[in-house]
């Protein structure tokens, strides 16, 4: 019962996206190309909204950008401990939820079977159904179960699809990381720096859940992360990284619109 009347209120944002657009911003190294002013030029004249996920307000656009939408899907960000912190990173959850009570204006989107802290104010709150069939399912509707691997960039994507914007760009989610695989001194799968907010660390991060499986498990996680997007195909969604491996969404032609003048 709890779950119908939290996911109820996506209801109320249905339609907000209508004849407008949205702009997605993952962490990936290319959400670095963006050029805040003119992303906020947009945003301001009302033709943009913008969408942010997990640890942007780490991040140097977060400087000069203020989201319409944050997306938290991680757990980690429910676990309130102050020792808890993002990988290759000094953040800890609490200070995302710092950001956010410090930009009212902000909206947050969480799974339906999460809270967000006590105090924080609930009516900012818009909850998403945070239930999983992946593999059985090819839905990507933010209310019902979804489809694809619970990565906190698709379901920010499931969520701008779900309000129903005409076009829905996207940056920062390049799926690159395996680039940046490496092993620790004891063979285990680790990946170098690969987000917008620890490029400059040099730390090794272990993937614990990699452990058994190995190197082979690694890209067999790789690959259905790619094959997920499928799930989004023809729904408006274009990439503003002309360099992208993702081969799915086509590549925006007026993406200069939005970057800084020496990205390409």
């Amino acid at each position: 019962m709890r779950r119908r009347r939290d996911i109820a209120r996506f209801v109320a944002f249905r339609k907000h996206g209508e004849g407008r657009e949205a702009l997605v911003v993952g962490l990936g190294p290319t959400g670095r190309t963006l050029d805040g002013a003119k992303v906020r030029d947009r945003q301001n004249a009302g033709d943009l909204d913008i969408f942010v996920v997990n640890g942007f307000c780490d991040t140097e656009l977060a400087a000069s950008v203020t989201p319409n939408f944050y997306i938290l899907a991680d757990p980690l960000f429910f676990d309130f401990d102050d020792r808890t912190t993002m990988p290759n990173s000094s953040l800890h959850p609490a200070d995302v939820w710092r950001y956010l009570r410090e930009h009212p204006e902000v909206r947050v989107f969480i799974p339906h079977n999460c809270r967000a802290p006590l105090g924080f104010d609930d009516t900012r709150v818009v909850y998403f159904n945070g239930l999983g069939l992946e593999g059985f399912s090819r839905n990507i509707d933010a209310t019902r179960p979804r489809g694809f691997l619970s990565m906190a960039a698709y379901n920010a994507m499931s969520v701008a699809v779900s309000m129903g914007f005409r076009r829905v760009l996207i940056v920062g989610i390049e799926n690159s990381w395996f680039l940046s695989l490496a092993l620790t001194s004891g063979g285990k799968v680790a990946l170098k720096p690969h987000h917008s907010y620890d490029l400059e660390s040099g730390d090794l991060h272990e993937i614990r859940i990699f452990r058994e499986g190995g190197v082979p498990a690694f890209f067999e996680d790789i690959s259905r992360l790619f094959g997920d997007l499928r799930l989004f195909r023809g729904r408006g969604i274009e990439n503003l990284d002309a360099q992208t491996v993702v081969d799915v969404f086509p590549v925006a032609r007026d993406r200069q619109d939005y970057l800084a003048g020496n990205s390409r």
